[in-house]
């Protein structure tokens, strides 16, 4: 998440969320700002984003081989 925050090109948006994404509730509150904000898509393809990159770098820490299916 906190990733995703700092690369928010609007400063005071990205400031807003690196301030939700503090303390208890963090993800509660993050949540409820992407949506306020209009970001929510943008955060869940950086998300599916993310997460492929870390399967994949995995796999190629493994050795392992894989094939990336286009959408």
């Amino acid at each position: 998440m906190k990733r995703f925050c700092n690369e928010i090109k609007d400063v005071e948006i990205s400031n807003e969320l690196l301030f939700q994404i503090q303390g208890s509730g963090a993800f509660r509150r993050f949540k409820q700002a992407i949506d306020r904000y209009n970001i929510i898509n943008g955060w869940y393809s950086y998300r599916q984003t993310a997460l492929e990159k870390i399967a994949i770098d995995w796999l190629e820490l493994n050795s392992i081989s894989y094939e990336i299916n286009e959408r």
